[in-house]
């Protein structure tokens, strides 16, 4: 009897084995996401300070480079 058992909690074990892993890889995973979301949340933001400061930086170049361009206009007009 105790050999019937035995067998069945073996077999049952092994039947479980994905179920365990599974649970067990989710529970990684919710830790490992727990402990990285300040990090990306600290990424996410330096990127948009970096992106906020490219974009700002281009509109600078191009304001500087339309009043050349009028500049230029405006001494044509006058050669003309």
């Amino acid at each position: 009897m105790e050999l019937v058992v035995g067998i069945i909690a073996v077999i049952g074990t092994i039947a479980l084995m994905p179920v365990i892993f599974l649970v067990g890889m989710l529970a990684v995973v919710v830790v490992l996401g727990i402990i990285m979301m300040p990090f990306a949340w600290i990424i996410g933001v330096t990127e948009t300070i970096k992106a906020k400061k490219e974009i700002a930086r281009k509109r600078k170049a191009f304001e500087e480079m339309k009043k050349r361009v009028g500049e230029v206009n405006k001494n044509f007009s006058q050669r003309m």
